[in-house]
C-alpha cells in the first residue's frame, strides 16, 4: 500500500498532499471540557458552502465556509453559523438536494429527534422548526423515530428508515403522517409468514440511485431495492451475510450508489470491509478492506469525482484517524487494500469520517464517545501533563501511540476542511 505521498510519485489521479484550510475544535468550544462530546455525523451541502454537523451534545450545527476560504495564509479558525440545541439525539439527519446557500427558501434540513415528530429545519437562516411530520406506531400510539432518512429527488417527499418499516412523506403536508407505508417483511413476528419474502429489522441506511432506485439496509445485514424512490414495488432483497470470516460485520450504517446507479456500496459497523454489489444481477463483485473500521460507531465512506476511467475514488476514514481512498473498486473481486492513506487526526481513539461533494475540497469529522473513567484521567492529567498534552494535539503528522497507563490518551474532537489544489 502506497502513502499519499508515493501515490503521488507514481502519478495517481487526485492523489496530491491535502492541506488543512480550516478547523474546529468541538471540546474547546463547547467550553465544558467534556471529552464525551464528539462528532456524530457531518455532511455537506450540496452546493458545497456548508458543513452540518450533529454531535453527542444533541447540538446541529452549521458551518458556511467563507469564500476565501483557500486564499487564507493559515489554517482558518471554522465557528458554527447556527446552532439548534435539540435536547434530545438525534438518530438521523438528511439535507435537501435543492440547497443553496443563497436562497434560504432552500435551505431544509431533515432530523429525527427521539421520541419526537421528524422535523425540518433552516439551517441558514436558523429556524429550528419550519414541518414537523408525525410517525406513529398504530398500535402503541407511540411516535416512532427514523434511523435513516434522505429526501428524494424526483417528488416533493422524503423517506423514512425504522424498523422493518420505509415511510414516504409529502413536505407539503406538515404535521400529516406518511402518505406511504411500506412494510419490508409481512410479519415482523415471523419471517416466513409470506413466505419469507422482505427484510426484517431496523432500516438504518437509505440512499437514493440516479435511476430513482432507493436501496435500503438494515442492523440485520440485508439490503432492499424499492422503485420508484421508494413508492414502487419492491425490486430484490437480499443478505449480505457470508461464511467468510474477512466479510463480517454487525449491521449496515450505510449504503452508497455509485454514479452510474450500477454499483452499490455497503459499509457495516464492527467490519473493515466495504461489500461492493452490482445491482443488475443481485450479487457481490468484491469488497474493500483495511478500513480500520471495527467499531459500532457509524464510520462513513464517500466518493471523490476524479479523472480515473471510472470517474471516481471510494474514501473513508478509520479510527486509527487516518483516510484511506481505493482506486478501480469495482474490480475488486478479491478483496482490495487501500491504494493511499494519509494521517488526518491525532489519536488511537480518534474516529474519523469524510464527506466530499467535490474533487478539490474535503471534511473531516473525529470523535470518539469516552465513559467517566476515561473523561476524568484525561481531567486528572491537564493540571499535571499540560505541555505534553499540548504537544501531542498539535500533532498532524502522524496518529498519535496508543494509550498506556501513566499518559492521557490523545483525543481529536476536531472539524476539518482540506484542500487538494
Amino acid at each position: 500500500m502506497m502513502t499519499i505521498d508515493s501515490a503521488e510519485a507514481a502519478g495517481s489521479a487526485g492523489t496530491q498532499r491535502p492541506n488543512c484550510v480550516g478547523s474546529f475544535d468541538l471540546v474547546n468550544h463547547a467550553g465544558d471540557g467534556n471529552a464525551s462530546n464528539c462528532f456524530r455525523s457531518t455532511q455537506w451541502s450540496p452546493d458545497g458552502t456548508s458543513i452540518i454537523t450533529n454531535s453527542n451534545d444533541n447540538i446541529l450545527r452549521t458551518f458556511i465556509l467563507p469564500n476565501n476560504l483557500l486564499d487564507e495564509p493559515s489554517v482558518y479558525n471554522l465557528q458554527p453559523d447556527v446552532e439548534f440545541d435539540i435536547g434530545d439525539p438525534i438518530y438521523a439527519t438528511a439535507i435537501s438536494p435543492w440547497y443553496n446557500r443563497y436562497d434560504p427558501n432552500t435551505a431544509r434540513l431533515l432530523y429525527s429527534p427521539r421520541d419526537l415528530p421528524i422535523r425540518i429545519a433552516n439551517p441558514i437562516v436558523g429556524q429550528e422548526v419550519v414541518a414537523s411530520y408525525p410517525l406513529i406506531h398504530s398500535t402503541t400510539e407511540k411516535y416512532i423515530t427514523p434511523h435513516s432518512l434522505a429526501f428524494c429527488t424526483q417528488r416533493n417527499s422524503f423517506v423514512a428508515g425504522s424498523d422493518s418499516l420505509i415511510s414516504t412523506f409529502d413536505l407539503e403536508q406538515s404535521h400529516q403522517g406518511p402518505s406511504e407505508r411500506a412494510a419490508t417483511i409481512p410479519s415482523k413476528r415471523k419471517k416466513q409468514k409470506g413466505g419469507g419474502v422482505g427484510m426484517k429489522g431496523i432500516v438504518s441506511a437509505v440512499s437514493i440511485s440516479c435511476n430513482q432506485i432507493l436501496a435500503a439496509g438494515t442492523f440485520t445485514r440485508n439490503i432492499g431495492l424499492y422503485a420508484m424512490e421508494g413508492i414502487g414495488e419492491a425490486i430484490a432483497t437480499f443478505s449480505i451475510a457470508s461464511d467468510d470470516e474477512e466479510l463480517t460485520g454487525r449491521g449496515v450504517t450505510q449504503v452508497l450508489w455509485s454514479p452510474c446507479g450500477q454499483y452499490l456500496y455497503i459499509a457495516e459497523r464492527m467490519s473493515d470491509i466495504v461489500q461492493i454489489y452490482d445491482v443488475r444481477m443481485f450479487r457481490r463483485l468484491g469488497y474493500l478492506k483495511g478500513r480500520q473500521a471495527m467499531t459500532n460507531q457509524r464510520m462513513c465512506i464517500d466518493l471523490r469525482y476524479t479523472s480515473l476511467a471510472n470517474g471516481y475514488e471510494i474514501w473513508a476514514g478509520g479510527k486509527d484517524g487516518v483516510v484511506r481512498a481505493w482506486l478501480k473498486s469495482e474490480q475488486a473481486a478479491d478483496g482490495q487494500g487501500p491504494s493511499f492513506e494519509w494521517p488526518a487526526h491525532i489519536g488511537k481513539w480518534s474516529l474519523l469520517r469524510v464527506f466530499n461533494p467535490w474533487g478539490t475540497i474535503m471534511a473531516t469529522s473525529s470523535g470518539q464517545y469516552h465513559n467517566e473513567v476515561y473523561s476524568n484521567m484525561l481531567l486528572s492529567h491537564r493540571d499535571t501533563d499540560v505541555e505534553e498534552s499540548d504537544s501531542a494535539s498539535s500533532s498532524t503528522s502522524s496518529p498519535s501511540a496508543p494509550f498506556s497507563p501513566g499518559s492521557p490518551p490523545a483525543w481529536d474532537h476536531t472539524l476539518r476542511v482540506w484542500s487538494f489544489m
